[in-house]
């Protein structure tokens, strides 16, 4: 039984040992990977005096404060939702209607229509796969895209346009320096 016991014991030192060269050091560092859930934030403000077409741009850099922490240690980023966030300034009931449009060196898109910009307040949009493409590619790459909101207004109008970009970005828990 002794006997028994000293080859069981033996044999799973043995197994334990195989399975552990088994893993290879590309398996251990995935293991160290985190996922950091990370939002771009930006804003525009959308001001006319009087009824007209216009545009307005917000460029994204891939340096800032949501990324530079983590800048050397970046394996990917998605780009999951955007969410907008409107203000009224005092637009009198005069109302701005137009589209919204990413542009990146990864394509343009444009991705959401506006009938009256007052009714996007808190609207969260799922951002299909080719969007979420071009950002993810833009940032990983540590390109600027811009955000582009092609308006016309009935009238004077003031805005506060906030945009969110939800994300995830995965890092590696040890740098690469």
């Amino acid at each position: 039984m002794i006997k028994f016991k000293r080859f069981f014991t033996f044999s799973l030192a043995i197994i334990g040992l195989s399975s552990l060269t088994a893993i290879s050091c590309e398996d251990t560092d995935d293991l160290l990977n985190v996922d950091v859930p990370t939002d771009i934030k930006r804003s525009f403000d959308i001001t006319t005096t009087e009824a007209k077409d216009t545009s307005f741009t917000e460029t994204v850099k891939a340096s800032g404060e949501e990324i530079d922490e983590y800048k050397d240690r970046i394996i990917n980023i998605s780009a999951n939702k955007l969410i907008i966030d409107v203000t009224d300034n005092g637009s009198e009931g005069n109302i701005g209607s137009g589209e919204i449009i990413l542009i990146s060196e990864y394509g343009d898109f444009s991705f959401l229509t506006i009938d009256d910009i007052n009714d996007l307040d808190g609207t969260q949009i799922d951002l299909n796969a080719d969007i979420q493409d071009a950002i993810a590619r833009s940032l990983e790459a540590f390109e600027p895209f811009d955000i582009q909101l092609e308006l016309t207004s009935d009238g004077a109008i003031s805005y506060t346009v906030g945009i969110t970009i939800e994300g995830v970005m995965t890092v590696s828990a040890v740098s690469s320096n």
